[in-house]
């Protein structure tokens, strides 16, 4: 059985080398590792590469059975922690709360209890006819929040 506790430190380890963040960390019944690593900047497949070998060889020195999976998280995932939300500043998330509405903007501020989300509508003019484009913030109270996606447009 893979010890849970050592393969987070060395993935902290391995991680922390390459200035990237651990997303989730997965370990099957059967002692399949899968480790979803992201970067401010992008994690390039170099780097995954890396941090699989840094983690296999203490492993392969226990004569361990196990199979390890390295990469980055999907874009159409959910987002699993804090830095994914502060990499996303300035783009465009839908975010679903628990009574299932959703919303979607660019990402604009986030702190301990709120994020800011950013999107424009169409709306009647003050004055004449016709309609105008204004730019609304909405802030949503992250107690609220059931998961925040990437929005992915075509």
């Amino acid at each position: 059985m893979i010890d849970r506790d050592l393969v987070h430190k060395l993935a902290d380890e391995a991680i922390a080398a390459k200035g990237a963040f651990l997303v989730e960390l997965k370990i099957s019944e059967s002692d399949q590792i899968m480790l979803f690593v992201d970067h401010f900047d992008g994690i390039k497949l170099e780097d995954l590469t890396r941090i699989s070998r840094y983690i296999q060889k203490p492993l392969d020195e226990d004569e361990l059975e196990y199979t390890i999976e390295v990469s980055s998280p999907g874009m159409g995932q959910a987002f699993k922690v804090e830095k994914q939300y502060e990499k996303s500043i300035g783009r465009s998330v839908v975010v679903t709360t628990f009574d299932g509405q959703q919303q979607i903007g660019i990402l604009k501020n986030l702190d301990a209890d709120t994020i800011s989300l950013s999107f424009t509508e169409r709306v009647p003019k003050e004055k004449g006819k016709g309609k105008e484009t204004v730019e609304r913030i909405v802030k949503i109270d992250r107690k609220e929040i059931k998961e925040t996606k990437l929005e992915i447009r075509f």
